[in-house]
């Protein structure tokens, strides 16, 4: 039995604090990479440019790949080290972007891998760390304590960054903005510099296992899909309204401003969900939401405006969590399932990418290929919702299916 007492295992120890210092200076740099490269490439080449569709498709499609290289790095040197290559993919493009501004814009494609190499290297050991540092008695309260500060620097990077770009001009803005970026991926390194070794595991072999555990398993098969589904909305979306705004007016303060309302909206909606909803009602929480963004969205058939984008973007922030949270836990209920949660994290997360790059450029192709109108944006939306809808009815065949085999086990 364990006789711990909980207020002592929820304690920080200064592994664990070291890693929440790692993880917020990296939420900080995703916040500012997330927003501020697709204004950048805007601004090279003009609204609605294609080159920001292939720079997205291009960072969707190629993280898949990057993690399979750091998983087969890991095996060769370790884990942390790997990481510690993924910030310094970041960090060559960012400065990339800082020094040389402008006369980059054409070497997209270069920076869009570099970057995806950089994702791909950070989280394939994302799920080590948790287990690593943490322990099951303080794991909430760091995720709680990391998601907190996360959010806070998710609100208020953006916002000073658009400040520095009205300030200081466009490029010279943009050049402080990624130099900024890079300083935060630097001190990344820094803090990752003194995280204590992650054990390995010995499993060379254990990548194939895991794709057919999961591809053989029907829920597995279920589980993956909605995962594509759930970021085919998450990662369009936001390029999506970034490009209606920027459309219709391309001032990066108010890009911020629009994006700092809906990383607060977010919050809020975090706190919502946690609050009211349960495993029990997940699901019609997240047909609620779907279709609440749905009408929130009609409004661009009377007209393409600031203010039809902005309650647009703060309702879809708001609702957010409804549809990200219940495809997430879900998701790590059917991985515990199969056995595969713990320390085949990696490979799990790896699988899980290929299906989330699918789902991003599905969702990219839909917004290159519809009329840049106020119906294609609302026929944007509607697929989108469909998607949300779709997710919802995989959600509930899948616990349907658990709870009829947990009633057959004895006991």
């Amino acid at each position: 039995m364990n006789t711990a007492n909980p207020k002592r295992q929820r304690k920080l120890t200064q592994d664990a604090r070291s890693f929440v210092r790692f993880q917020v200076m990296f939420s900080g740099m995703s916040a500012i990479l997330t927003l501020f490269v697709n204004t950048f490439l805007l601004s090279a080449f003009g609204s609605y440019s294609l080159q920001v569709l292939l720079y997205n498709i291009i960072l969707a499609a190629v993280q898949p790949a990057a993690m399979i290289l750091a998983i087969r790095t890991t095996q060769s040197k370790h884990a942390l080290f790997t990481q510690r290559m993924g910030f310094v993919f970041y960090g060559a493009a960012l400065t990339a972007l800082c020094v040389f501004g402008a006369k980059i814009a054409g070497l997209y494609p270069l920076f869009a891998v570099m970057l995806s190499f950089g994702a791909g290297f950070y989280y394939s050991t994302y799920s080590s760390q948790m287990l690593c540092y943490t322990r099951d008695g303080n794991r909430d309260l760091i995720a709680g304590i990391t998601g907190l500060f996360g959010a806070v620097i998710s609100i208020l990077l953006p916002l000073i960054s658009g400040v520095l770009i009205r300030r200081f001009g466009t490029m010279t803005g943009y050049r402080l903005v990624f130099g900024l970026a890079a300083l935060l991926a630097l001190g990344a390194i820094l803090t990752n510099l003194r995280l204590p070794p992650i054990p390995k595991h010995g499993k060379e072999a254990a990548f194939p296992r895991v794709v057919k555990t999961i591809l053989r398993s029907r829920n597995g098969r279920l589980v993956m899909i909605a995962n594509g589904l759930s970021n085919c909305r998450g990662f369009t979306l936001p390029i999506f309204v970034t490009l209606l705004f920027y459309n219709l007016m391309p001032d990066e303060l108010l890009i911020s401003v629009n994006s700092t309302v809906g990383y607060v909206v977010a919050l809020l909606g975090a706190a919502v969900y946690g609050t009211l909803v349960h495993s029990g009602s997940r699901v019609r929480a997240s047909v609620f939401a779907a279709v609440t963004v749905l009408l929130s969205a009609l409004g661009m058939l009377f007209g393409l405006n600031i203010t039809v984008i902005m309650v647009f973007n703060a309702v879809n922030g708001f609702f957010g969590t409804f549809h990200s949270t219940p495809v997430l836990n879900t998701h790590f209920r059917v991985m515990e399932d199969l056995g595969l949660h713990g320390e085949y994290g990696a490979e799990v997360h790896t699988v899980r990418e290929i299906f989330v790059s699918l789902g991003r450029v599905l969702g990219l192709a839909i917004v290159w290929s519809v009329p840049k109108t106020d119906i294609g944006a609302v026929i944007v939306v509607l697929f989108m919702t469909v998607t949300a809808l779709t997710d919802a009815m995989i959600l509930r065949s899948i616990e349907r299916d658990m709870a009829a085999r947990e009633q057959k086990t004895p006991g």
